[in-house]
C-alpha cells in the first residue's frame, strides 16, 4: 500500500478508471494526487483537463491544458483539448487558432479537424438552407475561392442578361459547394433563358425583353428578381407573365419554386408544380421540383415517387438518383439508398457529395470500415469540405475500443 501511495501513476490509473466510469469529480482527486507527486508529467495535467471538462469546469480544463502544453509542446492532443474547452465556452475564434495549432502537428487528424468544423459553423453559423449568415458572406464574397463569389458573380450577369456566362459560374460554385440548391435552381434558370432565347432572330429577343406586353419580358423579369431573393416581388412578375399566357409551364415552375423557397405559400407551390406536370408531364424537371419541395416538407415517399417520375424520363441524370437517395435515407432504407448513390456515382464520379451519402448510409448499416473508404474518397475530391472528416472522425471512433478513443483525446 505504501509503494501505491507514492506512485503517481496509481493515481493516475485510479483517475482513468472513475473517468471511464463518467465518474468525473472523482477522478479529478484522483489526477490531483498524481500531479502532486509528479507535476512535470504532461500526460496527468492532459488527463485532468479532459476529467475537468466532463466535469463542466471548463476555464480550469483550459489552466491544465495550458500546463500539459509547457510542459509538452508538441502533442496536439493538448491543443485540441483546449480547442474543445473553448468551444465549449463559446469562444470559437480561440478554439479555431487552437485547432490550427493541433493541424500543423498532425494535418491528417480527423478529430482536429472535425472540431475546428464544429467552431466555424457555430463562429459564423448557417441558416435553414445551409446559406452562410452575413458575416460568412462578407468574409467570402470578396474571395474568387469561395463558392459565394462566383453565386454573386453568377446572379450580377444572369440579371445584366448575361446568361451564358452565368451558367459558368454557376458551374464554379456548384465545384465548391455542391449541396446548396439555390446554385442548382440558379444554374437552371440560367439554363432556361438560353433555351427559351436559343431559336429566337435578335429582334424576337428584344422584343421579348423589353415589351412589357409579352409573357417572356414578366417571365425574366420575375427570374431576375427570384435571383435577387425579392420573391413577392418575382411572384408579381410571373402572374403578369400568367395573365398573358396561362399555359406556359416553365413560368408555373418557376412561380412554384418561388413560393416556396420564398416561404410565400408552399401548399400554393406544389399546387403550381402540379399545373405545369398537367401542361407538360414529360418534363423531368418538373418532376425532380415537386418530390424536392415534398422532400423538404419531410414527404418522404411522396418525393420517392416523383424522383421516379423524373428517373424515368430521365434516367442519365445523377442528381435525380441522389435525391432520391437521400429520401430513402431518410426513411432508414439505408440499402436501397446505397443503391442509388451508386447509380449517381456511376453517371457521376468526380461529384465527392455522391461518396459522402454513400458513406452516411453506410455509417448507419454499422459498416464503419466501407464508410471511410467512401468518405477518403469524398475528401481526395473536396479536400476542404470539413464534414468529410467529421464523418470519418466518428466512422473511426465507432470501431475503436473505448481505450482506444480514450488515447486519441
Amino acid at each position: 500500500m505504501l509503494f501505491h501511495r507514492n506512485d503517481p501513476n496509481y493515481y493516475n490509473q485510479r483517475g482513468n478508471l472513475l473517468f471511464s466510469q463518467n465518474r468525473f469529480e472523482e477522478a479529478t482527486s484522483e489526477y490531483d494526487k498524481a500531479i502532486l507527486l509528479d507535476p512535470n508529467n504532461p500526460l496527468y495535467h492532459n488527463n485532468q483537463a479532459y476529467a475537468l471538462g466532463g466535469a463542466a469546469r471548463y476555464e480550469e480544463s483550459i489552466a491544465e491544458y495550458n500546463k500539459a502544453i509547457l510542459l509538452d509542446p508538441h502533442n496536439p492532443d493538448n491543443y485540441y483539448g483546449k480547442a474543445v474547452m473553448l468551444s465549449e465556452l463559446g469562444r470559437y475564434q480561440e478554439a479555431i487558432t487552437e485547432n490550427d495549432k493541433a493541424i500543423s502537428l498532425a494535418p491528417r487528424n480527423p478529430l482536429y479537424i472535425n472540431e475546428k468544423a464544429y467552431a466555424l459553423e457555430h463562429l459564423y453559423g448557417l441558416d435553414e438552407y445551409g446559406m452562410p449568415l452575413p458575416e460568412t458572406k462578407r468574409a467570402m464574397s470578396t474571395d474568387p475561392n469561395s463558392w459565394i463569389y462566383h453565386f454573386n458573380k453568377g446572379n450580377l450577369l444572369y440579371v445584366q442578361g448575361r446568361y451564358e456566362e452565368s451558367v459558368v459560374e454557376y458551374d464554379k460554385a456548384m465545384s465548391l459547394n455542391h449541396e446548396n440548391m439555390f446554385l442548382r435552381d440558379n444554374k437552371r434558370l440560367a439554363l432556361d433563358k438560353l433555351k427559351m432565347l436559343g431559336n429566337a432572330s435578335e429582334e424576337s429577343k428584344k422584343a421579348m425583353t423589353t415589351d412589357p406586353n409579352n409573357s417572356v419580358y414578366h417571365f425574366i423579369l420575375g427570374d431576375s428578381l427570384y435571383v435577387q431573393k425579392r420573391y413577392e416581388e418575382a411572384v408579381a412578375e410571373y402572374d403578369k407573365a400568367l395573365a398573358i399566357d396561362p399555359n406556359n409551364s416553365d413560368c408555373l415552375h418557376h412561380k412554384g419554386m418561388v413560393l416556396f423557397w420564398g416561404h410565400i405559400s408552399r401548399e400554393e407551390a406544389i399546387d403550381e408544380c402540379d399545373k405545369a406536370i398537367f401542361l407538360n408531364p414529360n418534363n423531368p424537371d418538373y418532376h425532380y421540383t415537386k418530390g424536392s419541395l415534398l422532400y423538404a416538407e419531410d414527404q418522404y415517399e411522396e418525393a420517392i415517387a416523383e424522383y421516379d417520375k423524373a428517373i424515368a424520363l430521365d434516367p442519365s441524370n445523377s442528381e435525380y438518383h441522389l435525391f432520391k437517395g437521400n429520401a430513402l435515407y431518410e426513411l432508414k432504407r439505408y440499402e436501397e439508398s446505397i443503391s442509388e448513390y451508386d447509380k449517381a456515382i456511376f453517371l457521376d464520379p468526380k461529384n465527392p457529395t455522391l461518396f459522402y451519402r454513400k458513406g452516411l448510409s453506410l455509417y448507419e448499416l454499422k459498416r464503419y470500415e466501407e464508410s471511410i473508404v467512401e468518405f477518403d474518397r469524398s475528401i481526395t475530391l473536396e479536400p476542404e469540405k470539413l464534414l468529410n472528416y467529421r464523418m470519418k472522425a466518428r466512422a473511426l471512433e465507432s470501431i475503436r475500443s473505448l481505450e482506444e478513443a480514450r488515447k486519441v483525446h
